[in-house]
């Protein structure tokens, strides 16, 4: 009975053969691989040694396929198809992408937060009107919809729930010296200026990132093609 050791023993092997004879065309890896998997299972199911002690290594392994079936052997300085995952052949670069992913969404997070989400406990108008008459409030914005943000000297944002008149409670923070401005709100589903600028530190960081995760692939690359001892 086959282990599921053996079998994923099987699959590894498997896999490494059918890489060393993807240079070929798609009959002749046919006619070489159509029973690999059985045969690779029988020799496993013997016992006797790995599937390496007993056949050899893959690339050895496939090169006598090739021999046995008249097939060409693989070309010198020929490198093996990676049968490995886009994912894990780009591992760096895929590294790289969420961590940029990961700082650009905390950073809007953040930004968002500061700016939909004052630091600051909710005021009444009453509230708002007592502070201000106190001389703790040096700002206010009403942002339409029935919304405002003070203020307070200490810099800390307090959302206030405003009537839609607000004249007359304009006039009374006014005379309590409070900056008071009006913003208007936009017609149109435009985004936000925090979203845009989000955009733009992505572009600013992302592109340098990609650039320097490709060189570093390509100098690996090289560093793994010239530092292989030269064949006999």
């Amino acid at each position: 009975m086959t282990t599921q050791h053996e079998t994923d023993a099987v699959a590894r092997y498997a896999a490494a053969v059918r890489a060393a004879v993807a240079d070929l065309g798609p009959e002749e890896r046919a006619q070489l691989l159509g029973d690999l998997e059985a045969h690779l299972a029988e020799v496993a199911a013997e016992g006797g040694g790995s599937l390496t002690e007993r056949l050899g290594p893959p690339e050895t392994y496939a090169a006598e396929l090739r021999a046995a079936y008249g097939a060409a052997p693989r070309t010198a300085g020929q490198r093996p198809v990676d049968a490995r995952p886009w994912w894990r052949r780009r591992r760096t670069l895929a590294i790289g992408v969420v961590l940029l992913v990961a700082v650009a969404g905390a950073v809007a997070w953040d930004v968002w937060s500061s700016s939909e989400h004052p630091g600051g406990d909710a005021w009444s108008v009453s509230r708002l009107q007592s502070e201000a008459a106190a001389g703790h409030v040096t700002h206010m914005e009403f942002r339409g919809g029935g919304s405002g943000i003070a203020t307070d000297r200490s810099g800390t944002q307090h959302p206030v729930s405003v009537p839609d008149a607000t004249s007359d409670l304009t006039g009374t923070l006014v005379r309590d010296n409070v900056d008071v401005v009006y913003i208007q709100p936009s017609n149109g589903p435009a985004l936000p200026f925090h979203v845009f600028w989000v955009l733009a530190l992505l572009l600013y960081l992302g592109v340098p990132a990609v650039v320097v995760l490709l060189v570093i692939g390509v100098l690996w690359r090289l560093y793994r093609r010239l530092g292989r001892p030269a064949a006999s």
